[in-house]
């Protein structure tokens, strides 16, 4: 199906978090210089939301099976990125 609600409702909650202040959890993407030894390539994390904007990635506790998936999505990122000349 369509995602433009679940996109629109992703955001309606990120402009919420920041209009309201409320130092929210919520998984966002922003460049950040490294997440588990992982460069050049924006994750979507766990990241605090106020009126600031965000306040500060959290970084949370992987597994093993859970870096090599982290791992291979950003490899997989990275090459689409290449792909198109970035």
């Amino acid at each position: 199906g369509a995602t433009w609600y679940g996109s629109g409702a992703g955001m309606a909650r990120i402009a919420c978090a920041i209009v309201e202040n409320e130092h929210s959890v919520l998984t966002c993407c922003a460049p950040l210089p490294e997440v588990d030894g992982i460069q050049d390539v924006t994750l979507s994390i766990p990241h605090i939301v106020s009126a600031q904007g965000i306040v500060r990635a959290i970084y949370p506790a992987l597994d093993d099976s859970e870096r090599t998936a982290l791992r291979s999505s950003a490899d997989i990122l990275k090459t689409a990125l290449g792909a198109v000349g970035f």
